[in-house]
């Protein structure tokens, strides 16, 4: 899915990571109602939903990740003031700050599904995966404001 339609989209990046939050809105809340379909009459449409909840969320693993690693990349200042050594070398400061942005996502993939699991196992599917749904609905809502970058260059071939 990576290489078939983020290759060849042509929307900006900010585009591709709201429209992977927005999928993953969807994805976490079909699977917060599964419990309340899937009873033994509605087995094969519980697995429907449950096929069409891990299309949404692929989308999401597909878009969203690269999407702000290269927004993050074409945030970065050039020189970051202050170390001369980041002056002399404008590649080791976008380096270090990019560093910085993996390093906090690599970060949020470890505690994540730890903090997921313990809610999961808490309170139970449909409130852990309704408040996901939720919390990223409202990050989609509030993206649009948040990233600003500059258009990117028209793709050639």
């Amino acid at each position: 899915m990576v290489g078939g339609y983020v290759r060849r989209a042509k929307f900006r990046e900010a585009v591709l990571a709201r429209r992977g939050v927005a999928a993953c809105a969807l994805g976490t809340a079909i699977l917060a109602s599964l419990p309340f379909v899937a009873t033994e009459k509605q087995v094969p449409t519980a697995t429907r939903l449950l096929y069409v909840a891990a299309t949404f969320l692929a989308f999401t693993s597909a878009t969203v990740v690269n999407s702000l690693n290269a927004i993050a990349s074409m945030q970065c200042d050039d020189v970051t003031g202050g170390d001369s050594q980041d002056a002399s070398h404008p590649e080791l400061a976008k380096g270090r700050a990019l560093g910085k942005f993996r390093s906090a996502g690599q970060l949020g993939r470890a505690l994540g599904p730890i903090l997921a699991c313990a809610a999961y196992w808490t309170v139970g599917p449909t409130l852990t995966y309704g408040v996901g749904a939720i919390a990223m609905a409202h990050l989609f809502v509030h993206m649009k404001r948040r990233i600003s970058i500059a258009p990117t260059a028209a793709k050639t071939k």
